[in-house]
């Protein structure tokens, strides 16, 4: 199994930055600097979900990632799934105790 960025992925990264942008213009409407710095993080948030995401698959044979927060919650789910793809995965967590039962 390949892990894949898809189209998705750049949606989401972009939408990310769009909702960050249009915080930062909520909290100061009249504000020319937070206009500015919203129109500024819009624009990136539409570049780098372009051009610096890397595109395509990834073969997971002699991969390895390095994980930390594993104990709960994202970290612990991307720990699992990295597995499920045949990633090796170093999972690290704060609590020791909760990850030696997963």
């Amino acid at each position: 199994m390949e892990a894949c960025v898809g189209r998705h992925t750049y949606l989401i990264f972009s939408l990310i930055f769009m909702c960050l942008a249009y915080s930062i213009y909520l909290l100061e409407p009249d504000s020319i600097s937070a206009k500015s710095i919203a129109s500024i993080l819009a624009i990136l948030g539409v570049y780098i979900a372009q051009k610096l995401i890397p595109r395509g698959c990834v073969e997971p044979h002699a991969k390895a990632v390095f994980i930390t927060g594993c104990d709960t919650g994202l970290g612990h789910k991307l720990a699992i799934r990295c597995d499920q793809i045949g990633l090796h995965v170093f999972a690290g967590c704060l609590f020791p105790g909760l990850c030696v039962d997963r």
